[in-house]
């Protein structure tokens, strides 16, 4: 751009320069106060319905008012990709394009099939969910599609909801309007929030996984369980697991008490040496049964210190960053980095864990990828750097296997780099 300016400026006579982005923030001031800025949007699905009319008349080709309705809904007021897929349709030789025409050549299913995956989910009947999934697939189905149409079916029943009449918003008939009314008055706004959240999230995850539907699989089993898609990753259940040990603290104190049962003293002098107090091991001696004493809840020098410490000491995400955001981040700069050297794929199987105001911390599972990263940890901190707006060093560290994998013979890491880079590596021994 800096090259760009002086020419820009002062521009050749009869020349004009036509700049298009989709991301005017992302270009210097300099540029933009040399420019005449023009914004253009998307085309409303009614005026992209009337124009692929207009070309079905004049084709010869009649269309269903439905399919219509659906050509304009996918794309999603964009001309071009309108008229990619009715060129799809047409294609076929029908001369009655139908909306379930319009449905095999988009990979999609019908209403009623979002009907009753959303009636088998509300029901906890997920065994039937996965049928009726495995069963859209093996006919064909797209499942990246299923997920973008069930999302927009949740969406659909929110604006049932809260709108009188939304025939215009929805693009459907009367008939499955009240469908979708009376669907959406059995289900709570919090479960369609939670339910749309997570179907957004799979479809993102979707894109970079080449197990798209194991992803949806897992999304019906969260949805149906009425979870929202972050709980999955929160380790709750060991944390619960520490709570009893500040109860066992209070055990102690009672060890005079509960050592009453050895035998009478003869005398009192003969009686106060039986309290424990100052040792310990008398007072385990007395209560052999006692399961309390053999565990020792209250040691305060454990063995072994980490066990003591299950949950890591740094934070996960920094102020102002939680889990989503580093994920998002992350992706984000592997995207560049592959774009600039599609070696860098390794990145794939690295996460971003932890960021602050100096640095940002990357897990691997392998020392190979730990190695491919820091060989290019300037150019990865250089993106950061780009995508956040702060200079930060990058930091690379095993996962908690780390002697594991540290541990693997020199054949194994071989054999792990020719996997992850395409390239037999082969292993020659220095005598």
């Amino acid at each position: 751009f800096n090259a760009f300016l002086k020419t820009l400026e002062e521009p050749p006579e009869n020349v004009v320069f036509i700049l298009a982005t989709t991301d005017p923030d992302k270009l210097p001031q300099t540029v933009l106060s040399r420019c005449m800025r023009l914004d253009f949007h998307r085309v409303p699905a009614g005026q992209i319905r009337e124009n692929l009319r207009n070309i079905c008349t004049k084709h010869g080709v009649e269309i269903a008012d439905d399919a219509l309705a659906l050509l304009a809904s996918n794309a999603d007021g964009s001309v071009r990709d309108s008229l990619s897929l009715l060129d799809q349709c047409m294609s076929s030789g029908e001369t009655f394009i139908s909306r379930d025409l319009v449905l095999e050549f988009l990979g999609a299913v019908s209403e009623e099939f979002y009907l009753d995956l959303t009636e088998k989910v509300c029901t906890h009947n997920v065994a039937d969910a996965f049928l009726l999934l495995d069963q859209a697939i093996t006919d064909g189905r797209d499942v990246r599609q299923i997920m973008k149409d069930w999302m927009a079916h949740y969406r659909s029943l929110m604006i049932t909801k809260y709108v009188r009449d939304p025939r215009d918003m929805l693009n459907r008939s009367e008939e499955n309007i009240e469908k979708l009314r009376n669907q959406a008055a059995r289900i709570d706004i919090e479960e369609i929030n939670r339910s749309i959240v997570t179907l957004a999230r799979t479809i993102q995850d979707a894109r970079y996984s080449p197990q798209a539907r194991i992803l949806m699989e897992v999304a019906i089993v969260t949805i149906a369980s009425g979870l929202s898609y972050g709980e999955e990753a929160q380790p709750a259940p060991r944390t619960k697991s520490m709570q009893p040990r500040p109860v066992q603290k209070t055990l102690p104190p009672q060890q005079p008490q509960m050592a009453r049962p050895a035998p009478p003293a003869s005398s009192p002098q003969q009686a106060r040496p039986a309290q424990p107090a100052s040792n310990p091991q008398t007072a385990q001696s007395a209560r052999p049964a006692e399961p309390v004493q053999s565990a020792d809840p209250v040691s305060p020098a454990p063995a072994d210190p980490a066990a003591s410490q299950p949950v890591p000491q740094e934070p996960l995400s920094a102020p102002g960053y939680d889990l989503q955001d580093l994920e998002e981040i992350w992706r984000d700069v592997f995207e560049e980095a592959e774009a600039i050297k599609p070696s860098m794929n390794a990145m794939r199987k690295a996460t971003l864990v932890a960021m602050n105001d100096r640095e940002f911390k990357v897990i691997v599972d392998s020392p190979f990828i730990r190695a491919r990263l820091e060989s290019e940890k300037q150019m990865i901190a250089d993106l950061m750097e780009k995508r956040t707006g702060v200079p930060r060093r990058m930091a690379v560290r095993l996962d908690s296997d780390e002697e594991q994998a540290a541990g693997k013979s020199v054949r194994e890491l071989a054999a792990e780099a020719s996997q992850l880079i395409g390239v037999e590596v082969k292993v020659k021994r220095e005598e």
